[in-house]
């Protein structure tokens, strides 16, 4: 289905589990999975942690929890993934963060702005640590299909950046176009 300037409509959809998540043709090939950071982080859980933690060991809430728990399965089926980080924007799990109380939902904490997700998503080049140790290339937009993986105070609002972001990308008529996103609420 088209929508204005001939831009495909992207058809959102929401899912309960990540096996609903990647129904219906979605593979690594074409689908990468979208993590909302959390604000509970290890720093709130234990004393002596080092200032900088890797990102999937350092946010500690619902979201990531429920997403590492699928990980191994999605990881031998070869998916991909990174975090949306209300300070950092999109960086990978293996990206080092340090504690920050930062919130899409509250400007005066100082979030990443749209255009910089849009930007990162569009143009920088990410690399992948890959099960054997190779590290692979990929840019983020090579994706047609984006899972996004959200709960706590503000799960919409992590679709909503990944939706606009995804918009934006088909307006400027990367290819391919962004097809499909699916939120993975993670209740």
């Amino acid at each position: 289905m088209e929508r204005g300037l001939g831009r495909p409509e992207i058809v959102v959809q929401r899912a309960t589990t990540w096996r609903e998540a990647v129904e219906d043709g979605c593979g690594p090939q074409n689908t990468i999975f979208i993590v909302s950071c959390t604000k509970n982080k290890i720093w709130d859980r234990r004393d002596q942690v080092p200032l900088y933690v890797e990102a999937q060991q350092a946010y500690a809430g619902h979201s990531i929890s429920t997403f590492l728990d699928a990980w191994s399965d999605l990881k031998s089926r070869g998916f991909r993934w990174l975090i949306l980080s209300a300070k950092y924007g999109l960086i990978e799990p293996h990206h080092p963060i340090h504690n920050y109380d930062v919130a899409f939902s509250l400007a005066k904490t100082g979030p990443i702005s749209q255009a910089s997700i849009a930007g990162q998503f569009c143009c920088q080049e990410r690399y992948w640590i890959e099960s054997n140790g190779e590290v692979a290339r990929y840019v983020p937009h090579d994706y047609s299909r984006l899972v996004v993986v959200a709960s706590g105070r503000e799960p919409n609002l992590y679709l909503e950046r990944i939706s606009r972001t995804a918009d934006w990308h088909n307006e400027q008529r990367h290819q391919p176009s962004i097809k499909r996103l699916c939120h993975w609420v993670c209740d």
